[in-house]
């Protein structure tokens, strides 16, 4: 696959990988706003956007100008990328080859995705009233499932003890309120900052770039003079001083606990393919460590596995138990951790990661949307895109040694236990 850049004067640049193989073509268009600005009305404001624009502005007519463009689809939506917030407008669409009937789709759709982000429904000055009051209640019951889930919200609470004051606590905010006083033009407001401030990162994946060409320019023109807040794409390096502890009751019969740790190395490409593979050999998959020994060998808990957030430098050991083996799962977890760093990793746990981490990058070229995904992660924390090939030949060279040194940069911050109040989990 072939990739280049372009970039405009005013903070617009494409990224472009050509897919020839795939019948559906991919583009995003990110919009970056700075997590320290707390904006909560950019992780509505995609949402309300995407429910129509001036020229089909009811959801109906969208569904039908896109089923007219052979059943393409376009979305919009909020994601995390370090200290920054994403505010993307997706869309997915057959290659025009595929139209029996001389349809230009790209051109459809592309014209269609410019004027949900450039001509939204606005009325007065606000956004369309009752597409915010609905999207804002959607938002506020999507934060009360996560408190209902409570393997779920045992994570977030661990995040939010554990990043409580940084700039990150942002992605794991659980207070429905600061939604619920948001207004149509409190949002529209953000949504004119955005235009005027944001940088925008275009990522297309597909085999027509000049029309990918064309589109960005229609962007970087729609946008004309600005004033760029540049992204930030590293978050502090936070090192621990040390433990600390929290524990809360909830209504449930199984207990969770959640370790907190921290990664105290911005990745590297290498440090990126060995956290990979550390990920597989401790707490990712079915052979991990964790796996085999917390939860089969021992018998200590119903769930272990961990979670290792790249971008930010955290990691996360989640599990569910009984009270009662509390302090035996922790010790144990702790014990695992240690043993990573002991040259211990045998050939065939190397082998094994190493292949199932290989799978897992060359499953993304079986979407053109995981292509231009995996593209935006590479092109905003490391400014570059590395092709799957060469990270494929970059995971062939990953040693033990290498996981090893991966395994002495964590280093356990919080440890959280959502105690259950039912009568058979009480400790010893």
């Amino acid at each position: 696959m072939a990739y280049f850049c372009e970039k405009y004067n005013n903070g617009v640049e494409l990224h472009a990988v050509t897919t020839e193989d795939l019948v559906a073509d991919h583009i995003n268009v990110h919009f970056m706003l700075p997590m320290a600005d707390k904006p909560y009305g950019a992780v509505i404001m995609p949402k309300i956007m995407e429910q129509g624009c001036r020229k089909y502005p009811t959801r109906r007519q969208m569904r039908c100008r896109l089923e007219a463009l052979f059943a393409s689809s376009l979305w919009a939506s909020t994601a995390y990328y370090g200290e920054t917030v994403g505010v993307t407008f997706s869309a997915s669409f057959l290659k025009n080859s595929i139209a029996f009937d001389g349809c230009d789709i790209m051109g459809g759709v592309l014209e269609l995705l410019h004027d949900v982000i450039f001509d939204p429904l606005v009325e007065n000055g606000s956004f369309n009233g009752e597409y915010t009051k609905t999207q804002i209640k959607n938002r506020c019951d999507g934060i009360k499932a996560i408190i209902n889930n409570k393997e779920h919200y045992a994570s977030v609470r661990c995040a939010q003890l554990m990043c409580r004051g940084e700039t990150v606590e942002f992605t794991c905010n659980t207070d429905t309120s600061v939604y619920e006083s948001l207004t149509g033009s409190d949002i529209y407001g953000q949504y004119l900052r955005m235009l005027k401030y944001a940088p925008v990162i275009i990522v297309y994946a597909g085999n027509d770039t000049e029309r990918a060409r064309q589109f960005a320019k229609s962007v970087s023109d729609a946008l004309g003079d600005r004033c760029v807040i540049p992204y930030s794409n590293k978050t502090p390096i936070v090192t621990p001083k040390e433990i600390r502890y929290f524990e809360e009751e909830q209504d449930i019969k199984q207990s969770h606990l959640v370790i907190g740790l921290r990664d105290r190395t911005h990745a590297s490409d290498r440090h990126l393919c060995a956290s990979a593979v550390f990920e597989e050999i401790f707490g990712q998959s079915p052979i991990s460590r964790l796996f085999r020994n917390v939860r089969e060998r021992m018998s200590l808990c119903y769930y272990c596995s961990s979670c290792h957030d790249d971008a930010n430098g955290l990691m996360y050991i989640s599990t569910g138990i009984d009270a009662k083996n509390r302090q035996k799962a922790q010790d144990e977890i702790f014990a695992q951790l240690a043993g990573m760093t002991e040259q211990s990793i045998t050939k065939e746990e190397l082998s094994c990661a190493v292949k199932s981490v290989k799978s897992a990058r060359l499953a993304c070229l079986d979407s053109a949307g995981a292509i231009a995904a995996r593209c935006i992660y590479r092109v905003f924390f490391y400014g570059e895109y590395v092709s799957v090939e060469q990270e494929l030949s970059e995971l062939d060279s990953i040693t033990a040694q290498d996981v090893e040194a991966v395994a002495k940069t964590i280093t356990a911050d919080t440890v959280y236990f959502m105690r259950g109040t039912e009568d058979d989990n009480e400790s010893d």
